[in-house]
Order: structure tokens, then C-alpha cells, then sequence
């Protein structure tokens, strides 16, 4: 669903870190998370200058929450500098905090003073501590009284990363199909993948006799996946082996586990039959990481752990946002896009990645391919139910360009969209400047200071982040319509969170570019290299000179520039930036204008745009160009 190699290419902009503020994290869904979990987290750390890892790190076993605010752990923890990474008993005690959208915060039990960071879906949740020096994800899946085998009936999908020792230069992915009979027999497996130590090729192997065991609690140590080796197969030949603990959801759509003594994650999804662009559908959470081994020859890697959230729009489309901390640099937010079809096996193969739709639609796992090694799962976004004449949709609130998800930071004179129901009586738009702060009886406050609204209606609302926002913090958002206020919705915040608008006015495609002359840019008219353009964003943040709030940016010089420095990629190289700003007469719109570059290619490519104070790089656009 992305790939690391722009990932890299963000990373070049010397993107400086985003670190949030000592705040107290909204814990209004804490209800969300309770129960006992049966959890697998995996990390790396003591990162050499090579940027490749030199420790491994894994916890398996039960997480107990209590749904307001407190967990124990009871589980086994190795690690590969201690005792050859035999694995030990563990127990933690500690707090999370999980917001009305289903965002978490939990205290990490392998990195003292850090937090995961991620989100609660309905049959698991996912996160990573993706403040810290130590480059991890962690995956849970709900249990719940006694398992047989026969709790684990038909056919998953599994996607699986392998680290021996800890190092990724041995690095193994691999996807496969297994059926659970319900008796504990998986089948003859057939597995592919690659390794990092045989040239990163693509091989199949076959995997015969491969069983599993359930009984118990869900949580119990007996609880094993078991793959045998083959005739004269190693296990650091084979891509898939060795004996699994793991816990199957308690609704049988998703299992997890891994060798208490390694650093392996397997995920399994339920297939989803006759599956297709509309079983993927919706917000959901997700966590993993990646590998990028294309610079092994040259003694360099690229290591990262991420969570975010991504919008599945069921015509083959997601957006999405990534919080990503690379081995290399700071952690820094990520957005983008991708377009590609579902086949009915719900499996997606890309340039650098497999992915998989199954559960109903309610899950995805993927896989990394060639040069790229990575393992991730995306789960279907859980919040508080609706309630109240007023309701503003916990995951409703996204950027006004790129649609970014509700993990994406909004930002100070950001333009955002807010959905929920109820929001207003009717359709209004402001009709001069200022904007006002209540438009027919309509009002929104962030952080308690009033918004200035663009329009206002029963399912929508668009408004401005006020410019005195706090940043690399949270951002309250309530809705209060004649009187009656909204629930509470919390998204983080940043000084800056670009967003491009596109022509469709969906966040995808061709950005919003003009030539000099006003011509809109198009794939009949576009732009020349060498030649300066004009695209329209919103989310760059606090200007210079200051603008009040719902007021519309200067005409005439001086200019509104963005405070932030900001960079534009035209298909991966820089181009001169001339003015980055805001719009001069317009609210809540900026604009970049920049020199087209020479590219090694021609017709749609990517436009980027960085942000090299914040730590934000979008991926989201696209510009016709040519000589």
C-alpha cells in the first residue's frame, strides 16, 4: 500500500522532528479497550551508522485491560543480547488512554518512559512506539474463554516477517494460504517470499505436515502454530519455521504469534471470498514495518515502524497517513495515495508490496516484495457509538485538500472538513470576510478558541484551525449547533500538515496547478520544465506576517509566507520554490509556486510536498509535466 523507497526519498529533505508536548491524551474511549488480548510485539534497536539494528527485542502473551485507563502484562520477553535471546517470564503494569476515535496511547512495556502509539479495531489492535529510539510494532487480538481447534476453522491468508537474531541483513518475508481443518491440521503449505541473505529473489517452497494446537485459554503457552522443515532445509533456509505461540481473535477472523525466542511476526486474516474493490471500504487502523534492503551492497539499510490510519474509498482507492520513525532520521507524518483493483482473492500485488482484504473487509494484512521487507496489518476502525442530536463523527475529521485521516495532525490555519450528523438545520456559506464564527446559529471551538466557518451543513461542516492552536500537541474539537454541543473529538496537532487540492476534489490525482497565465495545468496543457506553476494547498501552517483568524491573506506585499520551510518533489526531484504562502484575498488556502524541474519522466508524476520544519512530507498529487 506504499513504499519505502519514498519513504527514503522524504527522508533526503533532511526532515526534522515532530515531538509532542507533554499533554493529557483524551481518554473518553477507554471503554474500547478492555478484556484480555493476546499480544505479539516486535522490535528493534542499538541502530549502527549503518542504519541497520543490532537488537531484537519480542514480548508474547496476554495484555489485560480494565477499560479505564489500567493493564497488566503476563507473558515471555527475549531478547537477542541476553542469554542468547532464551525467552524469559515478563510482567508489566501500566496505563493507556484511548480516545473516542479508537487512537490509543499505551505505556510500552519493553521502553521505559515511552508510548505506543496506534488504534483499536474490532477484532485487534495495532500501534508502535513511534517517538522512541526503539523501532517496533505491536499487533493484539481479543480472547476470551475456552479454544479448541476447532476455533480455528478455514482459510487465512498469512503474512510473515522473519528477523534471526535481531539482524535485519537476514531478513525473511513470506505470504501463504493455510486451511485449519478444525482438527489442527493446516495442510501442505505452499510459501513465498524472499530472504535478504539469498539476493532478495522471489522463491516458492512447500511446507508439509504444518499443524496447530489450541486448548485452554486463549492465552495459553500451549497454543502453538507448528511449520516443520522440509528435507534438507535449515531454518534460516526456509522462509517459514519453527513452532508459533499465538491467539486466534474471539471471533476467529484473525490470528498472531511468533517464536518466543525470536524476533518473527505471523499474521493470519480469513479469507474472504469473491472479494473486490468494495470489501475494502471504510477508516481503519494500521501498523508495521519496513525494510528496505536495495542498499545491502553498499553496506547501507532503511529501517522503519509506523502506525497511522488510511480511508478505503471501495472503488480501489485508499488515503492515508503514516507516523513513521525510520532508523535514519527523525520520525516525521507521511501522507498518500494509491489506486489499484481487488482481485477475488482480496490480494492486491504492487511494485514493492502484497496485500491482502479479507475478514469481511474488516482487515487487511501485507507483505513486502523484492528489495522491500515488510509485514503490516490494517483493521477496521472502532469508535464511541453515536450519540446526541448533535454527533461529530470520531473519525470525521479530516484535511480539506487531501481528505488525510484522522491520525493525520491538523495544523494552525489548516482548512478541515468535520462530518458527523445533526451539525446544523441548514446549508449556509459564508458570504464575505472575515469568515464569521457562527454561521446560522452554528459554532466550532478548538481547544475552546472559536473556529471561522466556511460552511456549515446537517453532515459537513468547513472550517479554519484557528492560527493559536496549540502544536505538536492535541486539538478539542466540539460543534455546537443553536445551543447544543457536540461530543468531543480530539486529533493531534503539528505547525504544519500539507494537503494538496486535486481537480477532482477528492485528494487524489492531478493537483490543483496553475500555469502563469491562470490555465489550469492538464495532461493536454502541461507544465514545461523550467516554467513556474502554482499549486493550491492548505495545511503549511503559521505565516509571517501574522493573519487573524478568518481573515483574508494580503494582496499586496508584504506577502503572507509560510513561517515553515517548505519543499516541493517533482517525481523525486527538488524544484525551486519562489513563494510559499498563503493565498493573497483567501482563507485557509495557500499556495506554492515553484520552477518545474528536468525529470526522467514525463506525462502524471508524483508531486511532493515537505515540510522540513515539522516533519511532514505529502505524497498525495500528481502533475502532468513535459519538455
Amino acid at each position: 500500500m506504499k513504499s519505502t523507497l519514498i519513504h527514503s526519498a522524504a527522508l533526503a529533505c533532511g526532515i526534522l522532528p515532530g515531538l509532542l508536548t507533554a499533554q493529557t491524551f483524551d481518554n473518553s474511549g477507554n471503554s474500547l479497550l478492555q478484556g484480555n488480548y493476546f499480544v505479539r510485539q516486535v522490535a528493534l534497536d542499538n541502530v549502527a551508522s549503518s542504519g541497520a539494528p543490532a537488537r531484537g527485542r519480542s514480548l508474547t502473551g496476554m495484555f489485560s485491560f480494565d477499560g479505564s485507563g489500567k493493564f497488566t502484562v503476563n507473558g515471555q520477553v527475549s531478547d537477542s543480547t541476553v542469554s542468547a535471546g532464551a525467552a524469559k517470564a515478563f510482567t508489566f503494569s501500566g496505563t493507556y488512554g484511548v480516545s473516542s476515535s479508537g487512537v490509543f496511547q499505551i505505556q510500552s512495556p519493553l521502553s521505559s518512559g515511552d508510548f505506543l502509539n496506534g488504534g483499536v479495531g474490532k477484532s485487534a489492535f495495532v500501534g508502535s512506539a513511534t517517538e522512541s529510539n526503539l523501532f517496533d510494532v505491536i499487533i493484539g487480538v481479543p480472547v476470551s474463554g475456552t479454544v479448541t481447534n476447532s476455533s480455528l476453522q478455514g482459510q487465512y491468508r498469512v503474512g510473515a516477517i522473519d528477523i534471526p537474531n535481531g539482524s535485519i541483513t537476514l531478513a525473511h518475508n513470506a505470504t501463504l494460504l493455510v486451511n485449519a481443518d478444525g482438527n489442527g491440521n493446516l495442510g501442505t503449505l505452499s510459501v513465498i517470499g524472499q530472504a535478504a541473505d539469498n539476493l532478495d529473489k522471489e522463491v516458492t517452497q512447500t511446507v508439509s505436515g504444518a499443524k496447530y494446537s489450541l486448548s485452554g485459554s486463549g492465552t495459553s503457552s500451549s497454543n502453538v502454530l507448528t511449520f516443520p522443515l522440509g528435507s534438507g532445509s535449515t531454518a534460516q533456509s526456509q522462509l517459514l519455521s519453527g513452532s508459533k505461540q499465538f491467539g486466534v481473535s474471539s471471533d476467529g477472523t484473525i490470528f498472531v504469534g511468533g517464536n518466543v525466542n525470536g524476533y518473527d511476526l505471523e499474521i493470519g486474516v480469513k479469507t474472504t471470498p469473491g472479494a473486490n474493490n468494495s470489501t475494502f471500504n471504510g477508516t481503519y487502523y494500521t501498523a508495521g514495518s519496513d525494510i528496505d534492503n536495495s542498499g545491502a551492497s553498499q553496506g547501507s539499510y532503511y529501517f522503519d515502524a509506523f502506525y497511522g490510519s488510511i480511508t478505503a474509498t471501495g472503488t480501489g482507492t485508499i488515503i492515508g497517513h503514516e507516523r513513521i520513525n525510520p532508523t535514519t532520521d527523525y520520525s516525521y507524518d507521511y501522507t498518500f495515495d494509491d489506486q489499484f483493483t481487488v482481485g477475488s482473492d482480496g490480494g492486491v500485488s504492487e511494485t514493492f508490496a502484497k496485500f491482502y482484504v479479507g475478514a469481511g473487509g474488516q482487515a487487511a494484512v501485507y507483505v513486502g516484495r523484492s528489495a522491500v521487507y515488510s509485514i503490516g496489518l490494517s483493521v477496521s476502525a472502532v469508535t464511541l457509538p453515536a450519540s446526541g442530536s448533535v454527533y461529530l463523527n470520531p473519525i470525521g475529521v479530516v484535511n480539506a485538500a487531501s481528505y488525510a485521516p484522522i491520525t493525520n495532525p491538523i495544523t494552525p490555519g489548516e482548512m478541515i472538513r468535520l462530518y458527523g450528523s445533526g451539525l446544523a438545520a441548514a446549508t449556509l456559506t459564508a458570504q464575505r470576510l472575515p469568515f464569521p464564527t457562527n454561521l446560522g446559529g452554528v459554532s466550532v471551538s478548538i481547544n475552546g478558541r472559536p473556529a471561522p466557518l466556511y460552511l456549515v451543513s446537517p453532515g459537513q461542516i468547513v472550517c479554519i484551525v484557528p492560527y493559536a492552536t496549540e502544536t505538536a500537541s492535541y486539538g478539542k474539537i466540539i460543534v455546537t449547533n443553536n445551543g447544543i454541543a457536540s461530543n468531543a473529538v480530539t486529533a493531534f496537532t503539528e505547525t504544519a500538515a500539507p494537503g494538496v487540492f486535486t481537480v477532482g476534489a477528492n485528494g487524489v490525482g492531478d493537483g490543483a496547478t496553475l500555469h502563469a497565465n491562470g490555465a489550469l495545468v492538464t495532461s493536454a496543457n502541461p507544465a514545461k520544465y523550467g516554467e513556474t506553476v502554482t499549486v493550491y494547498v492548505t495545511g503549511l501552517g503559521a505565516v509571517t506576517p501574522a493573519v487573524a483568524d478568518g481573515t483574508g491573506a494580503p494582496s499586496k506585499p508584504p506577502l503572507a509566507m509560510a513561517v515553515n520551510q517548505i519543499g516541493i518533489f517533482v517525481e523525486g526531484v527538488q524544484a525551486t520554490v519562489t513563494y510559499a504562502g498563503l493565498a493573497p484575498g483567501f482563507v485557509g488556502l495557500y499556495q506554492i509556486n515553484f520552477v518545474v524541474p528536468t525529470t526522467s519522466d514525463q506525462g502524471e508524476v508524483f508531486l511532493d510536498i515537505s515540510d522540513n520544519t515539522s516533519g511532514a512530507y505529502a505524497s498525495q498529487a500528481t502533475i502532468p509535466v513535459s519538455k
